[in-house]
């Protein structure tokens, strides 16, 4: 146990004072008032808590006289797992005091193990995430081996695992509290406790391969039903996770672009080569096949390719007469100059969609 900080010695006597409704005193180890319903006393040297310190024992002072900085109260060492952390005194009667020395002994026992579990959650929390980051970027800061630091986790050095990444399917749809509360259940499913949130609004989870299935049906309906959409990267060792990672922020990619729930990387095709491409050279590829054509040209287009190439099936789909459904192809042909009909521009345009979808 630490020494008590005067942040924590501070809630303690404002938590006594409501219950006790005395002055209340709490003086660290070295004698000195760290904090006091009496801020003038805050800084000094109280010395029957030095005595009650020493001795281990509860001190009452019925006269002020007789310890610098004292007046008339009762002083109560506080000691947790053997160890003396501090003393509390409550100032007034000894007589009235007495009866309140079990319960303010209590306040500040309950505080100061709120306080000890919340430094060990969040001492967990950093490994967690240093151990996520150290797996995920290279970044390590110690000299833990990798098998040692999976058997922290409960986690096999043998078996394989992925990268599954969370993010808002729209931009502001919920801050990174939002999917916080959805964690415990994900990891549950996911058989890991390894995950961070990893900025600006996204969290990532270490997924072992036999939690894949599992967590693969649980995210798509979570993320049909709160809005988020959410990338799998390919299986590797554990030791390979960074080329996961970034298979997994491709398949994040595709899933926000193409407004999809989820996406897996291993599902993706030609948009796994058009994703590597830069975002210039995709716009302006997208630009100058099909820029001029309208939204129901594009429409048009992709029930023409969805129904493969089918004047009969595609007409049907657009509720239209194959000679009409000509009618708009041969536009289509005469404004960008590609023919949907044509092996070679059909490939084009389909490509051009892709990345029409891609940027929208």
């Amino acid at each position: 146990m630490a020494e008590i900080s005067d942040a924590l010695a501070h809630t303690i006597v404002q938590a006594a004072k409501d219950v006790i409704k005395h002055e209340v005193n709490f003086i660290r180890t070295d004698g000195i008032i760290a904090a006091s319903t009496s801020p003038e006393r805050i800084g000094m040297l109280h010395g029957a808590a030095l005595e009650a310190l020493a001795s281990g024992q509860v001190l009452e002072v019925e006269d002020q006289t007789k310890y610098a900085g004292a007046r008339p109260g009762i002083n109560y060492p506080v000691v947790l797992d053997g160890k003396r952390l501090g003393v509390i005194g409550i100032t007034g009667d000894v007589e009235e005091c007495r009866p309140l020395g079990y319960l303010l002994t209590k306040i500040t026992e309950v505080l100061i193990r709120e306080q000890w579990l919340a430094e060990v959650r969040q001492g967990a929390d950093e490994y967690r995430h240093a151990a996520v980051r150290r797996l995920l970027f290279g970044e390590s800061q110690d000299q833990v081996g990798l098998s040692e630091l999976l058997r922290h986790y409960g986690l096999s050095a043998d078996a394989q695992a992925c990268v599954l990444l969370i993010a808002p399917a729209r931009e502001n749809d919920w801050a990174q509290g939002g999917i916080a509360a959805w964690i415990p259940e994900l990891l549950e499913v996911s058989d890991t406790p390894l995950y961070a949130y990893m900025f600006p609004d996204r969290y990532a989870i270490l997924l072992p391969a036999s939690g894949y299935a599992a967590m693969l049906r649980h995210i798509r309906v979570l993320a049909e039903r709160e809005r988020l959409c959410a990338g799998i990267g390919t299986l590797h060792s554990w030791g390979e996770l960074p080329l996961a990672y970034r298979h997994a922020q491709l398949a994040l990619q595709h899933a926000l672009a193409g407004g999809q729930p989820v996406c897996e990387f291993q599902s993706l095709g030609l948009e796994m080569l058009l994703s590597q491409l830069p975002q210039q050279q995709r716009r302006d590829y997208a630009r100058h096949r099909i820029g001029l054509l309208n939204a129901s040209d594009r429409e048009t287009l992709r029930l023409y390719q969805a129904h493969n190439l089918s004047l009969k099936e595609t007409a049907e789909a657009l509720f239209l007469h194959k000679n009409t459904l000509q009618y708009r192809l041969d536009k289509i042909h005469r404004t960008c100059g590609l023919d949907p009909r044509n092996y070679i521009d059909s490939v084009e345009l389909y490509i051009a969609l892709l990345l029409d979808d891609e940027e929208r």
